[in-house]
């Protein structure tokens, strides 16, 4: 009888033992709690009052943080403690975050049924960038553009003769995901079980699910491989080739361009005084007096952008000695100097063939003074 008490008293404190260190306890509630949960039970044994708070967990994860915080899952490869593959848990094992950390080593996949549908994907495997095959709805997106985050900061010029360049199309998509890799799934799976007949039904769903994808809007855009022979900077080609367009990069571009737009608007419309007739001489003795009233002018150059040849027209008043008009590139430097002989209204004539394709800008200077500059693009 001894001997069985002594078994009995043994056994007693192996399961007490057990208990005080098991990692998994089922409470009497039926929650299930992993880990280090010290914490919590000396927690509701000082505050009863809050024991019954958490009824709706059922199974709780409490981490190597006296709080239990750092809690994790870990899934597959997983050959040391401190390798993190896969993992799903608390950012940090060492301070309470209340942050979920979501973890793959190679990258995450979002799919709505298996391999087949990946609604979104980051995988470092292929390139830095985090990839919808969805639309992508939201109230709003703002792009970081604070002036610390850039360097190299140059204002945009020739946004018109680049956007003129750009062809825009209108087109659909082919579907992320079909009927047909839908059912090369099913084919590959066919000797799984379907007691419940839930996969007839999911069959089914996802049949409803791929005709609708299948249904592509109008769209409206442009090609990437078009865009990259203009602006090449604005198109991003992945590990695979597939290319990408910056879109938001072409804001940019509009802006120029109607500030280009809207400033030779100005000049159009500020030439129109200009070609009134003169006053009149008032009795004043002297036959040049109109002549005197009138001002140095340098107007646009028509046409603008030209390939073969474009005018330049001027105004000089007869009390101009010496004028002259030069061209340079948009680097400063001088391209091109003509020495304006005629006075009054006049023009002269730049030959395309003399200058390559580009921007260009020129200048009238007449007495050492400069009367105005303007731009004009050459295309070919």
């Amino acid at each position: 009888m001894t001997l069985l008490k002594f078994k009995l008293t043994a056994m007693l404190a192996v399961v007490a033992w057990l208990c005080t260190y098991a990692q998994i306890c089922v409470k009497p509630g039926g929650r299930v709690q992993m880990g280090n949960w010290t914490y919590e039970d000396n927690f509701l044994a000082a505050h009863p009052e809050l024991s019954n708070i958490d009824t709706v967990t059922t199974v709780k994860l409490f981490g190597y943080n006296p709080a239990g915080a750092g809690a994790r899952l870990s899934f597959g490869d997983q050959f040391t403690r401190n390798t993190c593959n896969v993992v799903i848990g608390e950012l940090s094992r060492h301070n309470d975050t209340d942050r979920l950390w979501l973890h793959g080593k190679n990258g995450i996949y979002y799919t709505s049924h298996s391999g087949i549908d990946t609604i979104y994907y980051y995988d470092t495997s292929k390139d830095a960038n985090f990839h919808f095959n969805t639309n992508v709805v939201a109230d709003g997106v703002l792009l970081g553009s604070d002036s610390r985050f850039k360097h190299d900061i140059n204002p945009v010029e020739n946004g018109l003769q680049a956007l003129d360049q750009l062809k825009a199309v209108s087109y659909k998509l082919y579907p992320h995901f079909t009927q047909e890799n839908a059912e090369k799934f099913y084919a590959e799976n066919g000797d799984m079980t379907d007691p419940t007949g839930k996969m007839e039904k999911d069959q089914e769903f996802f049949r409803q699910f791929y005709a609708e994808l299948a249904k592509q809007p109008t769209r409206y855009g442009f090609i990437a491989q078009e865009v990259e022979q203009v602006l090449p900077e604005l198109v991003h080609t992945d590990k695979s080739g597939y290319k990408y367009v910056d879109y938001i990069a072409v804001i940019p571009l509009l802006v120029n361009a109607i500030q280009e737009l809207q400033a030779q608007l100005a000049e159009v419309k500020g030439d129109e005084p200009l070609k009134a007739p003169a006053r009149a001489p008032q009795a004043t003795g002297t036959d040049d007096i109109a002549a005197g009233l009138a001002v140095p002018a340098l107007y646009q150059n028509t046409p603008n952008p030209f390939t073969a040849d474009t005018q330049i027209r001027y105004s000089l008043p007869e009390s101009v000695q010496q004028a002259d008009l030069y061209v340079y590139d948009l680097q400063g430097k001088q391209v091109k100097h003509i020495v304006v002989s005629d006075r009054g209204q006049s023009s002269v004539t730049i030959h395309g063939s003399e200058l390559q394709a580009g921007m260009y800008i020129y200048a009238l200077i007449a007495d050492g003074q400069e009367v105005a500059s303007k731009r004009m693009i050459l295309t070919k």
